[in-house]
């Protein structure tokens, strides 16, 4: 079972272990994914825009106009984006959008949609068809428990991706009661030390709200003490990236000002393990940790190839039987 906050990389973790194990798309599906991926392009604008108003920014003349233009297109489910990616280009390229995206201010997930207006041509041409690199990053929000069965010799793993909005993280307790699993994991976005809880309920950072909703997951009834936990730090690639820049590096200790490690991303990394970890009440070998980046292929292969053995391993454990 897959579980974390809205964001954290379930979802993408499920469809690398589909192309790492061979399992293809559809054409229905791929030409559903050209949908969701152009569709993109206006959501995370509509995000920006909201962030945008809500701390006050001004964005030039033209700008303005193509915002407004924007906001109309979000109430239409059927607008083709083709059509108005001149429109929604124009907003991308305002000052104060790319200012936004630069400092990692609010709820956009900026390294993605970055990625995808590099690619804007080739996702808006007529011909376009997903590459894997575009599937992994599209971002779909997950509503409800999907399950993607995929086969890894000799076995099929069953993985489980819950929902992390706070409206979905209300049903995890009827899915952890309804079904049994034989290892939870748990995603952890690490580069979000300064992004504010997409509630807004509480003046909390996302990496806090995660790590709060780590420890009740390790402490709830509903999931047997023989279930192994398994902690994803997760998005270690953008924390590498924010902690070499100095503007990164002092925006985490200004979250963190007890911390009195080197500007190293392994020392920022087993600062957060070490948090996440502190007074969880599980056996001891009860507890494993990956330092993870769910978008490459080559570093999640050797993950999971570990993460199968040791599940491997504790249901043995737990039966009795030495391994």
């Amino acid at each position: 079972m897959c579980l974390g906050i809205g964001g954290c990389g379930k979802t993408t973790f499920v469809k690398q272990m589909k192309i790492i194990h061979g399992v293809s798309w559809d054409e229905s599906e791929k030409e559903r994914f050209v949908q969701l991926i152009r569709r993109n392009y206006l959501l995370v604008l509509g995000d920006i825009l909201s962030a945008i108003q809500r701390l006050k920014l001004n964005l030039s003349e033209e700008g303005q106009k193509n915002a407004d233009r924007i906001k109309e297109l979000l109430k239409d489910r059927e607008c083709s984006i083709k059509d108005n990616i001149a429109v929604l280009k124009s907003v991308w390229e305002d000052p104060t959008v790319q200012d936004l995206v630069t400092n990692h201010k609010e709820q956009i997930n900026a390294p993605l949609i970055s990625y995808f207006w590099e690619h804007v041509d080739r996702v808006m041409s007529d011909t376009y068809v997903p590459t894997e690199d575009d599937i992994l990053r599209v971002r779909v929000r997950t509503a409800g428990a999907y399950s993607t069965t995929v086969y890894v010799k000799p076995e099929y793993f069953e993985f489980f991706d819950v929902g992390g909005q706070k409206p979905e993280r209300s049903k995890w307790e009827k899915v952890l009661s309804t079904h049994k699993f034989s290892c939870v994991i748990f995603f952890v976005a690490t580069d979000e030390w300064d992004v504010k809880d997409e509630e807004r309920e509480f003046d909390a950072t996302k990496l806090e709200m995660s790590k709060i909703i780590f420890t009740e997951v390790t402490q709830t009834e509903m999931i047997d003490a023989s279930v192994p936990i398994i902690l994803f730090l997760n998005r270690s690639d953008l924390l590498g990236e924010r902690i070499k820049s100095a503007s990164g590096f002092a925006s985490f200790k200004e979250a963190y000002p007890e911390y009195a490690g080197e500007q190293k991303a392994e020392a920022v990394l087993g600062f957060i393990k070490d948090r996440f970890l502190e007074g969880v009440n599980r056996k001891k070998d009860g507890m494993k940790h990956y330092v993870t980046n769910a978008l490459d292929k080559n570093s999640m292969t050797p993950v999971f190839n570990a993460v199968k053995t040791y599940i491997l391993t504790s249901s043995l454990s737990s039966a009795g039987v030495d391994y």
